[in-house]
This record gives C-alpha cells, structure tokens and sequence, in this order.
C-alpha cells in the first residue's frame, strides 16, 4: 500500500505517510493526484493528457503520457494506475490518498481529522510550475478544499469554546488565519475568539498587524464589519478594571452571504446545539455561537456592504418544475422587484417556447419512438422536423428562432445502450445538421444557444468523463472548457454571452462556479455543503437557482457583484428552473451598430466569420439576443452570406454586406474581392522524393521510420509518407534553417486517403530548434514548434498550430483523398495563411511575434497507420508567395 500526500508537498510514500518519499513532484505524481479528484478516480487518457501537456498535439501528450506511467511503475515497482485502451484508473487497494482521508473525514463529521490531515494547500508549489489549464484546475480544487475546511475550522472552533477550551480555539483560529492571512474572515476569527479567551491586547495587536499588511499589498482597508467589532475590543480594554464590563450581546447570523443561511438554518449536515454554545458562552465576551455565526459566513466582495441587493431593481422571471405530494408540475416564479409572485402554470416541461412566445417545440410520438415538431400557438398548426428512427429531445432555440438545436439519440449496433449527438433543424431550409462528433450524456439536453447566437455550450461526455464545451454554431472551434471542480451541471448564457454559470458536483456538495466562454476566470460564487443547481440569469448580475441550502429544496436569487443572497420560495418542493421567459429581457435602446472584422480586402473562396457589435446609447455593450439581425450582400455573384454571419468570397468584385438590427440600425461593410497575386519566387529548397531521404538534409525521428518511394506523385515526382503508428509519430526536420526576416512559404502536395481510423494525421511544421539527430524514439515536445499547419483524418478536421494561441480551426479539405497543392506561408509582419491550390482557405486575425533573426527548420510527419498519408514534392521559398492586393510591394 503506497500514500500519496496531496494537500501540502505532492510526495508519494511507503504505507507510512511518515516515512521518506519515494517520489516528490513530479509529473507521475500529478498524474495520480490528477486521477485522485476524477469520479471514480478514473479518466480519460486524452483528458489527462491535454491537461498535463496543454502545448502538446494531442498524439505528442498521449506519448509524454506512456513514458510517465512507465517512470512510476518503474520507480515504484508496483501498478498503481489501471490502465485500459483509453481511460485509466486509480487501484484503491494498493493506494491511500490524503484528500480522500479528508473527504471522508468531512462526511463523517471528524472535523479535527480533517484539520490534521491538510497540512497545506492542494499541490502547494506545483502551481508554479502549471500553467493555463492546470493552473487553473489546482486552483479550483483548492477552492473546494478550502470551503471543507472553513466548515471544519468554524466546528473545531465552536466546539472548543463550548467545552471552555478558549486555548484550544485560540491555537485553530491561528492556524486558520496563517493560511489565510489577506482575508477578512480568518482574521476576524481570530481577533474574536482572542477577545473569548479574555486577549483583548492580543486581538488588537492582530488587527493593526493585519490593517498594515492589507494597506502594504493590496491598498485596501478592513471591512466594515471587523472595524465594528474592533471597536468592540477597544471598548473592553478601555473598561477600566474595577467597573464592570459591558454585557456581551449574541449578534444573529443574517441570510445574504453566499454559502450560508445563518445560524437557525445552517447547511445540511452543519446542524449542531446553538443553545448548548449560547448557555455556556464566555460572560463578558463574545459567545461561540457569535463566532461560529462569522466563520460560517461566506467571503463577500469587496464592492460596497451597503450595495442594494440587485435584485430589488429587477423585473424577471422564470419556470420550475415542482414536485409534492400529488405529483411533478410546474409553477411560474415571477420578480417584480421586492416582491415575488409563485403562481400555477400549465406547461409541459418537456415542451419548448420560442424566443417571440409564437410557438413551441415538442416531442411526437411516432411508432419507432420520439420524433422533433413544432406547434404555432397562433393557428395550432403542428410540424413534424424529423422522420427518422431516433428519439429527437428539443434543447433551445437560436435567438432569432429560426433554428432549434435538439439531441438526436439511437442505440448503438449491438443496441445495448443509447448514444446521443447534438444536431441543429433549421426551420426556412428544413435542413438538419450535426453539430459535433462530441456524445451527449443522455437526452436531457444540456446545450444552449449563445444570447448573440454564434456559440454554443453544452456538457459533452468523453469516455465516460462529463466536461463542458463550448463551439461556434458551425461546429468550428470546439473548446474544451476544463473545470478542475466536479462533475458540470447545466450551463447558462450570460446576457452579454462571454460568461457561462453551472453548478459542478464535487464529493460533499453541488456548488456554483462561474467562468468565461474561453475557459478563464473560474470562480466559485457560492460554497458549503448544499445542492445548487439548474442556474439561470435573471440579469446581467444576478442569478437563480434551485438550493436545498435552507433545508428544502427552493429558488434562490444571488448577486454576483455583492455576493448577497436572498431566497425567493419557502415552501420546498422545486426540482429545477426549466427556463426564462425571454420575454422578460429588455432589449434596450440600440444606438450603434458595427460590423466585426472590418474585412475590407477579400479573396475568392476565402470565408471569414463576421459579427456585430451593438451599443445603447451610453455606449455600453447591448445583447444580441432577441434582436432580429438579418444579414445580405448586395451582389450574390461575388459572395453570399448565411443568417448567422458567415460570409464566402465566391469570385472577384466588389459588393455591400449589410447587417440590419431590428430595422433600428444598420452597418454596411464595403468589400472588394480579388484573386490572389502569385509571386515569382525562386525556390531556396526542392525536394521531389525520387531518391532516399538524404542524411545531409534530414534528421529522421519515429518508430517506424518515415520513408520515400521514387513514383506516384504529382509533377512526375516521388512520395514522402510520415509511417507513424498509434505508439510513435515520425517525420523529418531540416537540417538547414531558414531565415524569417523576408517571411517564409512552404508549399507541398498532399495526397491523404483517410479510413476514418485513429491515427492518421498530415502535419507541414516549422521549428524553432531541431531534433536529437536520427532518433528514433522521440516525439519533440511542444516548444520546438514555431507553428504548423495539421490535418486530422479521423476527427476531419485541419488546424492551424501555434504555442501562442493554439488550435486555430481551419476548413477541412473537401477531396483530401485527391492531390492538392498546400501553402503553409508566414509572412514577416507574422501573419499566418493557409493557401491551398492558389485559393486563400484562411488567414490569421492575429500576428505571430517574429524577429529579424528569427529562423526556423522545416518540418513534416505525424502518422499514417492504415493508409499513407503522404505529402509530394516539397518547395521553400523564403517570402511570401501569395498576397493580397494591400501586401503588395
């Protein structure tokens, strides 16, 4: 049995936590605290991978992977990590984990335990060392632990100063603030449970030390609630000896903190004799039941105590699905400011309304199972969208609702258990569309449209693991948003659409997490041991949500801004908000409206993604959602443009794009197409494949290694295929370098006959360094890549790859089982293209930070296990080749 300490020094023992580590931080280790948080202590090889090696593409992470499983198990001696085709696993009989211990500890009520056992925080140290995701995941599990620990600290505390222990309370509430020495909580447990334990000096000497220590690092000053009870302190020391000190009064917890519900309705599982502390209390002094009542209260934003609750201001509402004694139904929760109206509403929760109120989406019943319709409440015409032997689930409508996005589910070939995929209906073409290849977890549908309607984010389920999604509504840009904090419940859409709320499962509770679109800024925004879930927005600051937090199950309303709560239902029985009544959201007055990128210089056959930026009339942003937007070009022959702003060039000219909001306002964007300018430039390097890979020109890397065969390319040319199998990638680097000062084109045919199999990849690369010279087992790591272009059979998809900004999602080869031309070309402003038979397919809206200096090798491989993927006669020309009008010399 082995012992990995987490929380604190990562460090792996013998059976005895206390004996010499075997291993101390390293990236084994991390792979087993990473496992140690999954449900399950299981994942997926890919998660993890993309996790620990975020630089890395993905089949370069899975090799850095294998070679870390063999360091631990060659290091230990033993298999602590069951490892399968594509998940692995923890073995919990030949492993004990601190955090578990903790975990449990918690649960159990051995609060003492659970302050013993963490004796740091998760990973302490190793987040230096993690960057992006990885940081953000420790971050998040740290989050968890600490509100583990406030709930045990304040419990610890509570009960030393019920038994008259004040030495014992003392030492906790030190520890605790030494742990947290910026924050206001900690430090006001501390100063009160001095001022219990009769050292009124002692908590003034803490309170000035930590006023000097808040001004030193963050200019900031005490709160308003510690100087009251500083003032209190210094009224007791000013008491002078032979009068008799003021009587202590019991202040009560007040319910609008996130993360409690004061002390006559603690969380679930917190419950404890508050009468036993008040009638032992201290004479004189605070009582424990005052303490406990501070320690219980969640951290507050430093925005202003005397803010108004925003909710007070709003006008919302919503509906939930109820469930008593005679069954589930549904009622309307209506906010008309202070007051709050729970009436009976008819609706089937099942059913679907469009954003206008004009119609419904629903399930039909048909013989082979559920199919898709929708019902005009204004004429009760029904309109069956799908025929097919699926069962069909409605999820959201598209803002303007035009399109409904819906799960589309079907059992698998053996037809022992169900799959399901996101699909898109568009009502004005009848046309249907996946997605993403990313299953659902089951037909409840957690996916929803974006508010401007580009995005859309849902929980996907990959091998076994939930995870949150984010991905444009054309399926581009799939991103995986990696929380760190539990299991994802249902999103919800921000009104400006950059911030999505969820709850996330951890082992003690459910809680809600915000974070933004693109992964960053994960917060936790409300704590304790309670179930919070199905989240919606009531406005741009405030939140509903379904809490068992006040004993029952009811809706609660929070202020992102204050981190006040306040609880809109008493009566339990609410099972989750179905949805928001877009009616209820005010559009606002539209003053401006711009067009977004100014993409005034196009080429044939390039598509460019436009969008609009729309402002009120104090030039703040305003919403999309629910603003009819419609789009045109004036000349269909020179590009056409589809409703949610995707514009493709078709042939030289120019012509107008028009963006019209509500027929408020409008922008024009005047754009002249012209063909791309082919430079004549005199190639700095042929290679044309007929003879064996010179030794000269080539490092090779791989197992098996890469090879040539003199015929069956392009222009009378030979073939490179890159020979990589599902163990190693291969390839070849230059051994010359090529100078960037001018820009740099490389440009290779590609022939790549993809199965549809793992494993099959096409990769033109330029590096910053070279390999190991002729290695044959080595991958580079992601840092010698400058940036590269690669071409993914098996998901079908191309991208742009650059350690500065990742995965650039690129259009897919229509015929990639042809031969095509590909032109991989920086230019020296750093602007990146892909150029695929002298036909612009995307350029960057970014520039790559290059130097005069600066030079690369040049780089092709990857993997071609079933077929060969292989790349034909090679050309470098040092500039740029192909160019705009506007580039032109």
């Amino acid at each position: 049995m082995f012992y990995l300490r987490t929380l604190g020094q990562l460090s792996l023992h013998a059976a005895d936590p206390n004996s010499p580590p075997i291993l101390a931080h390293t990236k084994p280790l991390a792979v087993l605290a990473l496992l140690a948080t999954m449900p399950e202590h299981s994942g997926s090889r890919e998660y993890i991978a993309e996790l620990l090696w975020p630089g890395l593409p993905l089949s370069r992470a899975r090799r850095s992977l294998r070679q870390t499983l063999f360091q631990l198990s060659r290091r230990t001696r033993a298999q602590l990590v069951l490892a399968g085709d594509d998940r692995l696993a923890l073995d919990p009989e030949k492993l004990e984990v601190d955090l578990w211990a903790f975990d449990r500890a918690l649960k159990a009520g051995q609060f003492e335990r659970a302050v013993e056992l963490c004796g740091g925080l998760f990973l302490e140290g190793f987040e230096h060392k993690a960057g992006g995701e990885l940081a953000r995941w420790i971050e998040a599990q740290n989050e968890r632990i600490r509100t583990g620990l406030e709930v045990a600290y304040a419990q610890v505390i509570a009960a030393a100063l019920e038994r008259g222990d004040t030495e014992t309370a003392v030492q906790h509430a030190k520890r605790w603030a030494e742990r947290n020495p910026l924050d206001d909580q900690a430090q006001t447990t501390l100063i009160r449970t001095l001022k219990a334990a009769g050292d009124e000096l002692g908590a003034l000497q803490v309170y000035e030390a930590y006023r000097a220590l808040l001004r030193r690092e963050l200019q900031d000053e005490p709160s308003q609630q510690l100087e009251k009870t500083i003032a209190v302190v210094r009224e007791t020391v000013l008491t002078a000896p032979d009068q008799p000190r003021p009587e202590a009064s019991v202040p009560r917890a007040t319910v609008r903190t996130p993360g409690t519900v004061g002390h006559d309705r603690l969380e679930p599982g917190l419950r404890f004799g508050l009468g036993s502390l008040l009638a032992s209390a201290v004479v004189g002094a605070v009582t424990a039941a005052a303490v406990l009542a501070l320690v219980l209260t969640a951290r507050t934003s430093r925005l202003g105590e005397a803010r108004p609750l925003a909710l007070d201001d709003l006008r919302a509402g919503f509906f939930v699905v109820t469930s008593d004694s005679s069954g589930p139904g549904t009622v309307e929760v209506v906010v008309d400011g202070p007051e709050v109206r729970v009436q009976p509403a008819e609706l089937n929760t099942h059913d679907l309304q469009s954003p206008d109120g004009s119609a419904v989406a629903f399930q039909e019943t048909a013989v082979d199972g559920f199919n898709l319709a929708v019902k005009d409440l204004r004429t009760g015409e029904v309109r069956a969208l799908t025929t097919e032997r699926f069962d069909e689930y409605p999820c959201d409508w598209s803002p303007d609702g035009r399109r409904l996005l819906y799960v589309s589910g079907n059992l698998s070939e053996d037809r022992r258990q169900w799959f399901y995929r996101l699909a898109i209906h568009d009502l004005d073409t009848a046309e249907r569309r996946w997605l993403t290849d990313v299953p659902i977890t089951s037909g409840d549908g957690w996916a929803v449209w974006s508010p401007d309607g580009t995005r859309i984010a849902f929980v996907g389920n990959v091998e076994g693991n939930e995870q949150l999604f984010v991905v444009n509504v054309d399926g581009s840009q799939l991103r995986r948003i990696l929380l760190g904090c539990g299991r994802p419940g249902r999103p919800a859409w921000s009104p400006d659409g950059q911030t999505l709320v969820l709850g996330a499962r951890d082992p003690i509770s459910t809680n809600l997490f915000t974070v933004r679109q693109d992964g960053a800024d994960l917060r936790r925004v409300t704590t304790g041991i309670a179930n919070d879930i199905t989240p919606t927005w009531l406005s741009d600051a405030v939140v509903a949500f379904v809490s068992d937090r006040g004993g029952n199950p009811d809706v609660w309303a929070l202020d992102l801004l204050t981190g006040e709560m306040r609880q809109l239902t008493t009566k339990g029985g609410m099972v989750r908000i179905v949805r928001q009544q877009r009616a209820f959201r005010a559009t606002g007055w539209i003053d401006t409206l711009c067009i977004k990128p100014r993409a005034e210089t196009v080429t044939p056959g390039q598509q460019i993604q436009l969008q609009v930026e729309i402002t009120d009339s104090k030039g703040h942003p305003v919403a999309a959602a629910g603003i009819p937007l419609k789009w045109s070009v004036s000349d269909s022959s020179v590009a056409s443009i589809t409703q949610d702003g995707k514009l493709e060039v078709r042939s030289p000219g120019s012509a107008r794009v028009m963006a019209s909001a509500a027929g408020w306002r409008a922008d024009t964007l005047e754009i002249a197409s012209y063909p791309l300018t082919e430079r004549h430039l005199q190639p700095a390097f042929v290679e044309d494949w007929r003879h064996s890979l010179r030794s000269d020109r080539w490092i090779l890397y791989g197992d098996p290694l890469p090879y040539t065969r003199p015929t069956g390319g392009p222009d009378g040319g030979g073939i490179f295929v890159s020979n990589g199998d599902e163990s190693f990638a291969s390839g070849i680097v230059s051994r010359r370098k090529y100078g960037l000062r001018a820009g740099i084109t490389v440009e290779a045919w590609g022939r790549m006959p993809f199965t549809g199999k793992h494993y099959e990849t096409f990769s033109i690369e330029l590096w910053g360094k070279p390999p190991p010279a002729d290695s044959i087992d080595w991958r580079p790591s992601w840092d010698p890549v400058f940036m590269g272009l690669q071409v993914n059979g098996q998901s079908r998809r191309a991208y742009a790859m650059t350690k500065q900004h990742g995965y650039s999602r690129l259009p897919f080869p229509s015929d990639p089982g042809s031969w095509h031309r590909y032109a991989l070309q920086l230019e020296a402003d750093g602007t990146v293209s892909l150029v695929v038979d002298s036909q612009l397919q995307w350029r960057s809206p970014w520039q790559l930070p290059v130097l005069p200096d600066d030079s690369v090798h040049i780089g092709l491989g990857d993997r071609s296990l079933d077929s060969e993927i292989m790349h034909g006669p090679l050309r470098v020309y040092l500039g740029a080749k192909y160019l705009l009008p506007q580039d032109l010399p």
